[in-house]
C-alpha cells in the first residue's frame, strides 16, 4: 500500500498540489471527481491529526474516504462486518485482478475495504463499490 502523503496540517488543498501529488494519474482523478455528482456525493477534504489529510465522500452518508499518495489515491469504505456483507462482496462484478487488489481487513465490528487508483480501467470498479456502499442501509 501506498503511504499517504498529506500530513501538514497547514497543506491547502489545491488542484496543483494533486497535479504534483498524482501525476500522471491527475486525470483519473479528476474524471472521478466530476463524476461523483451523478453519485450526489460531495467530497469534503478535513485534516484529522491522526491521518492527515482525508477526503470524505460524502451523500447522507460516509460512502468512502480519500487520501493521495504518490502516483494514486485511494477510496477506502467502511462496513459493519457481518457474513452477508461478506457473501454479497463476493459477488461483485469487478474484474479479479482488481478485486485481488482490495484490502480485506476486520477491524472489530468494521470490514475496510481500500481500493488504490491509478489507471482509468479501475474507475469502473469503484463506481460499483459506490453503488454497493449506497446500497446498504
Amino acid at each position: 500500500m501506498s503511504e499517504q502523503l498529506l500530513k501538514d496540517p497547514n497543506t491547502k488543498m489545491t488542484k496543483m498540489l494533486f497535479q504534483q501529488i498524482l501525476g500522471n494519474s491527475y486525470e483519473v482523478w479528476e474524471i472521478f471527481e466530476k463524476s461523483l455528482s451523478k453519485y450526489d456525493i460531495a467530497i469534503e477534504w478535513r485534516y484529522y491529526k491522526d491521518g492527515g489529510w482525508l477526503g470524505k465522500g460524502l451523500n447522507k452518508k460516509t460512502i468512502f474516504w480519500a487520501s493521495m499518495s504518490e502516483g494514486s489515491f485511494s477510496a477506502s469504505f467502511n462496513f459493519l462486518n457481518k457474513p452477508e456483507l461478506r457473501d454479497n462482496f463476493d459477488r461483485l462484478d469487478i474484474q479479479a485482478n482488481i478485486k485481488k487488489d482490495i484490502i480485506m481487513t476486520p477491524t472489530g465490528k468494521y470490514l475496510g475495504l481500500t481500493m488504490n487508483i491509478s489507471k482509468k480501467e479501475q474507475l469502473s470498479d469503484l463506481y460499483k463499490m459506490i453503488d454497493f456502499k449506497k446500497s446498504i442501509k
